[in-house]
């Protein structure tokens, strides 16, 4: 007899052993440290996680963390505008950056006898402002580009901005990262300046270095050349506002596309809750892959759209669990939606087996080791799980917590979150359909 395996069979002797090894201290001047060895190879990523988004920002003024991201990308105070990356790429080394609603990142990997010359790079976008009026406009100008591309002209481009605007529409979430660009276009050098000011210190920020390093000489490195810069100390952030608590909205958009989809947006709990893992698990069951239950029901067998995606998106003061359908141009995407209804409908009554629990969790353990493999990753980790958990032993520990979801707390969330009265719905149609 051929016995299946799943989660509850597993030997959890082992793979408790921390995958991350990794030391964390903090700075005279506030800024927090984390250091994790990994001498398999001999490369450093240096990541520094900046605790600004565009959350922070004042309604009338949107995009500046964004904005400032795209500056300080590849100029500093030492290094005029296109010399970052020409300095690090003749180390052998290559850089990148983000901008979220909550946070700002920018990392760098190299070969690990340069990391020294890398904290000093990275170091000098938090020592002092150095960007120029001319930086500035040429950055403007991508910006602008960047929102043509992608939102102006991209099918369904507006989704993030019209959900956004619905979904939070009193609170610090409602415009989307990349803001008000024609605001933005206006922003003088003084007011991107005094943004900086407030949110580039060493007390807002979370620096993470992770690979072939020496727990014995780093700190001195990291002191050298962080240690000295002063903090402003506590900040005094925007007001977040509040949330809402019920919704039922539906919104047409006629768009540039040349086929129907919905998007459906339901308001869920923020990253550092327990609701945060039940809900994610419960996303993996309901559309993680093609072998999911919505892309069997929706796609394989009623054929009622074309593809199917589920997320749960959480931010450090709410979260969203959206749903994307990608309809056909002769079938009405109703029937989808109402069938989609159905299945939540059974899975609040627990009317679901319990393999496709024991599957999400050997899914979300998949995918747990395999971002622990390269550096980037884990060091982007180790910097949310301080600034979502203040625990970044969270990356060694929170694959447990979703091991110990249960079947009743799936059903709990689904009744409790997946309501109709706590969801928004856009419907998208082609512009020349009658």
């Amino acid at each position: 007899m051929i016995h299946k395996l799943d989660v509850r069979d597993y030997d959890m002797t082992d793979v408790r052993k921390p995958m991350v090894e990794f030391r964390k201290y903090v700075l005279d001047n506030g800024l927090k440290v984390i250091l994790a060895r990994n001498n398999k190879i001999p490369s450093v990523v240096i990541n520094t996680t900046y605790k600004v988004g565009s959350k922070d920002e004042m309604p009338e003024v949107t995009g500046l963390a964004h904005l400032l991201e795209h500056l300080l990308f590849e100029e500093t105070a030492n290094t005029s505008s296109g010399e970052f990356d020409t300095l690090l790429q003749s180390r052998g080394g290559e850089s990148n950056a983000y901008t979220s609603n909550d946070i700002t990142n920018y990392f760098m990997l190299l070969p690990s006898n340069q990391l020294e010359f890398g904290l000093w790079l990275d170091s000098d976008r938090m020592a002092g402002f150095g960007v120029t009026s001319e930086s500035l406009e040429v950055q403007k100008k991508v910006i602008h580009e960047e929102k043509l591309l992608y939102c102006d002209n991209a099918p369904y481009g507006s989704v993030d901005e019209i959900s956004s605007k619905l979904l939070f529409p009193d609170c610090a979430y409602k415009w989307p990262v990349i803001g008000d660009v024609e605001n933005l276009m206006q922003l003088s050098l003084g007011e991107v300046e005094k943004f900086y000011s407030k949110y580039y210190s060493p007390s807002n920020a979370i620096l993470t270095i992770t690979g072939d390093i020496d727990y014995s000489t780093v700190p001195e490195l990291v002191n050298k050349y962080y240690g000295t810069i002063n903090s402003n100390g506590a900040i005094h952030r925007t007001e977040f506002g509040t949330l809402r608590q019920t919704l039922t909205l539906s919104e047409t958009v006629p768009d540039n596309v040349n086929l129907p989809s919905d998007f459906i947006f339901y308001l869920v709990p923020e990253k550092n809750t327990r609701e945060y893992i039940v809900g994610n698990l419960l996303s993996f069951i309901l559309s993680y892959g093609e072998s999911s239950l919505l892309y069997k029901e929706l796609v394989y067998k009623g054929d009622l759209v074309s593809d199917i995606d589920l997320t749960y998106h959480a931010l450090e003061k709410a979260g969203t669990m959206s749903l994307a359908l990608s309809g056909y141009a002769d079938k009405p995407i109703e029937k989808a939606v109402e069938k989609f209804d159905n299945i939540i409908g059974n899975i609040s009554a627990g009317y679901f087996e319990n393999s496709l629990i024991d599957k999400a969790k050997n899914q979300v353990m998949t995918m747990y080791c395999n971002r622990n493999i390269t550096l980037i990753s884990t060091a982007d980790q180790l910097a949310n799980y301080e600034f979502y958990f203040n625990d970044p032993e969270k990356i060694n520990t929170s694959i447990y917590d979703y091991l110990s979801v249960s079947k009743n707390e799936l059903t709990m969330f689904a009744k409790k979150f997946l309501r109709p009265d706590n969801r928004i719905r856009l419907s998208y149609i082609p512009k020349n359909k009658k």
